[in-house]
C-alpha cells in the first residue's frame, strides 16, 4: 500500500465515523432534551398555531439541529463519493502534472514530468509499430508504476481538498447542533404531571380570562362558578365549570397567562 492509498484510507475511514456518529449522537441528544416537552405541548395545543406560539424556541431549536445534521451527512457524502482525476485530463495538465512529480509520485522511476511523458511517447510508438512492449520490459514496468501512483496521488489530492471543507462544514454544524440543543433545552419547560383524576380547584381570573370565559361557557364571573380540573395538566387544565349561566357540561382550557390556579386548603390533589 502507498503513502496515497493510505492517506486516501486515512481520509474516507475519518469521514465515515464523523458521518456515522454525529448524526446519530445529535438525534439521540435533540430526543432526550426536546422530546418530553414537545410531546406534551403538542397535546395542550389547540390548534398548530398554537403549538408555534408555545414552542416557537424549541422548534426552531431542532431545525438548527437539523441543518447541522444534513450539512455533515451532505459533505461526508461528497467525500465518500470522490473518484480518481481521469488520467487523460491529470496528464493534459502541465502544471498539474509538475506538482505531482515535483511531489515524488514518480520516483524512483521518473523524477519529472518530462521523463514521464517522453517514457509515455516512446511506449506510443511502440505500440504503433505493431509489437507491444514484453511484460517485462523495463521501460513498461516502470510507466505502469507511475501511472498507478498518479492516479492514487490525484485521488488524494482532491480528497485533500474537500476534507479541508468538510472539517470547516463539520466546526459550523457542531456548533449548529450543540446551540440547537442549548436553545431547545432552556426554551422548553418540563411539562408538569397530568391531571390523572378530576380535582376541585380554585381560580383567580383576569379581566381578559374572566372575559373568555362567558364567552366560551356562558359562565357569569368565575367569583361564582365552581371549577375542577378534569383534562390535561397542571400547566395547562382542562376545566369543568358549574356556576350562573354556565352551559350545561361546559368546560373551559384557559389560555395558562390568564388564570392563577390554587389547590383548596386540605386537598391532596
Amino acid at each position: 500500500m502507498s503513502i496515497y492509498s493510505a492517506g486516501t484510507a486515512a481520509y474516507r475511514d475519518t469521514t465515515k465515523w464523523l458521518v456515522a456518529f454525529v448524526p446519530i449522537a445529535a438525534i439521540l441528544s435533540a430526543g432526550a432534551v426536546a422530546g418530553p416537552g414537545l410531546v406534551n405541548t403538542i397535546g395542550n395545543a389547540d390548534s398548530i398555531r398554537d403549538f408555534f406560539e408555545m414552542a416557537g424556541w424549541p422548534v426552531a431549536g431542532l431545525v438548527a439541529v437539523s441543518l447541522g445534521i444534513i450539512a455533515v451527512v451532505w459533505r461526508g457524502s461528497v467525500i465518500l463519493s470522490l473518484q480518481p482525476t481521469e488520467l487523460g485530463a491529470v496528464v493534459a495538465d502541465p502544471e498539474l502534472m509538475s506538482a505531482a512529480f515535483g511531489a515524488g509520485v514518480g520516483a524512483p522511476y521518473f523524477f519529472d514530468r518530462h521523463q514521464f511523458e517522453d517514457a509515455m511517447t516512446r511506449l506510443l510508438s511502440i505500440w504503433d509499430s505493431g509489437q507491444p512492449p514484453e511484460p517485462s520490459d523495463p521501460l513498461l514496468t516502470r510507466a505502469i508504476a507511475a501511472t498507478e501512483a498518479l492516479r492514487e496521488w490525484s485521488l488524494h489530492r482532491q480528497l485533500g481538498a474537500a476534507f479541508g471543507g468538510f472539517r470547516k462544514t463539520f466546526g459550523w454544524s457542531v456548533i449548529a447542533i450543540v446551540t440547537g440543543l442549548m436553545v431547545a433545552a432552556v426554551s422548553l419547560q418540563p411539562g408538569s404531571d397530568t391531571i390523572a383524576t378530576p380535582t376541585r380547584v380554585l381560580i383567580d381570573v383576569s379581566d381578559s380570562g374572566g372575559a373568555a370565559l362567558t364567552t366560551e361557557t356562558g359562565c357569569h364571573g368565575a367569583a361564582a362558578s365552581e371549577f375542577w380540573a378534569v383534562g390535561g395538566n397542571w400547566d395547562a387544565p382542562t376545566l369543568q365549570v358549574d356556576g350562573p349561566g354556565c352551559r350545561f357540561g361546559a368546560q373551559w382550557k384557559p389560555d395558562p397567562d390568564v388564570i392563577e390556579l390554587r389547590l383548596p386548603q386540605g386537598s391532596d390533589g
